[in-house]
């Protein structure tokens, strides 16, 4: 069913997995929802799964409302896409927070996003940085793309970037990739 979920003032730390659909740290899964995430930090979190995504976060489905503020993802890792964070929901909003030294482990083409991937499939959504900063964080097999944010859409992705750093960020032999 549907819910309304807020996370606030909360560490997650070292969480591992090895499934598709579970989650190092968090996972929104009902159609519907929302998730805001505030004065967090995610760390160290580590999902060698090869398949969807998210080392410390997952948010799936159409419909779906991400929002995070005040928020630390670093040294995250998962073995396919969104080394931090993998969403696919209508809209995302990030302010004010920072991923660095997160790492995803896909190596085809259509894969990567070494801190965020934004998998956009509706007309309309939107990733949206407010003041982000998005540095040091990689993807650095075969041909995965976006070393600090990766990007996927059937309906035309939309990626809006508010006073936001997205820099030095690394793709497949260390080549600059930052989007």
């Amino acid at each position: 069913n549907a819910s309304s979920v807020t996370i606030q003032s909360m560490v997650l730390r070292n969480f591992r997995s090895t499934a598709a659909t579970v989650p190092t740290a968090l996972r929104l899964a009902a159609a519907g929802s929302s998730l805001t995430i505030r004065d967090c930090v995610l760390s160290g979190n580590r999902n060698t799964a090869v398949a969807l995504g998210g080392g410390a976060l997952i948010v799936l489905h159409l419909g779906n409302s991400l929002s995070i503020d005040r928020c630390v993802f670093n040294s995250n890792f998962h073995g396919l896409n969104g080394g931090a964070l993998y969403c696919v929901p209508t809209n995302a909003v990030i302010a004010n927070s920072v991923f660095y030294d997160n790492e995803a482990g896909g190596s085809a083409s259509n894969q990567g996003g070494g801190a965020i991937r934004y998998q956009a499939n509706q007309a309309g959504s939107a990733l949206n940085l407010f003041n982000c900063t998005i540095v040091g964080n990689r993807v650095p097999n075969g041909s995965a793309v976006g070393g600090g944010v990766g990007l996927s859409s059937t309906a035309g992705a939309i990626v809006n970037l508010h006073d936001s750093v997205v820099v030095e960020n690394t793709g497949p032999g260390g080549v600059a990739s930052d989007i």
